[in-house]
């Protein structure tokens, strides 16, 4: 009985909102949402219905939060331009430094090569593509350290992801 009311004194206080995490705070039409491997289907299928995706700044606004204290995602390759657009902006990256965002949980998506077996939406990138791609990820990841973040936790997720926090 205890765990029943547990739960239910936890999911009293969750909220759902049907929004995502990108670079823009923006409504994506159907079909328009960006390329992101892996993505939904490895790229090779895309948005059904709009897609309202928010940036961290967006979000803080949206739900009004001034600090953030465990920020768990996993986002499927929109990573990169979440977390590139939140350190890019003077606001977002004043407050992930300051401690405003206290830990990252988070799933990281590197892009494979194109002979890759999930590498097969034609919209994926060649292999110097690729290889500057990625490239840039390790440099968000260099930037995440740069405002105080500390990489305290690792876990392989198949040949291509890494659950870290």
């Amino acid at each position: 009985v205890s765990a029943a009311v547990s739960w239910a004194k936890l999911t009293s206080k969750l909220a759902f909102h049907d929004v995502g995490l990108g670079g823009e705070d923006r409504v994506y039409k159907i079909g328009q949402v960006p390329y992101a491997w892996p993505g939904v289907g490895f790229g090779t299928i895309t948005n059904e219905h709009p897609w309202t995706l928010k940036t961290l700044r967006g979000m803080l606004q949206m739900l009004g939060n001034k600090r953030i204290d465990v920020f768990k995602f996993d986002v499927e390759g929109a990573e990169w331009p979440f977390l590139e657009q939140a350190l890019g902006d003077p606001w977002t990256r004043e407050f992930l430094k300051s401690g405003g965002g206290r830990q990252l949980l988070t799933e990281i998506h590197f892009w494979p090569y194109r002979n890759h077996e999930h590498a097969t939406s034609p919209k994926h990138p060649n292999d110097a593509e690729v290889d500057s791609l990625n490239g840039k990820f390790q440099r968000v990841l260099a930037e995440l350290q740069d405002v105080g973040f500390r990489l305290a936790w690792r876990e392989p997720n198949g040949d291509c992801c890494l659950n870290v926090g």
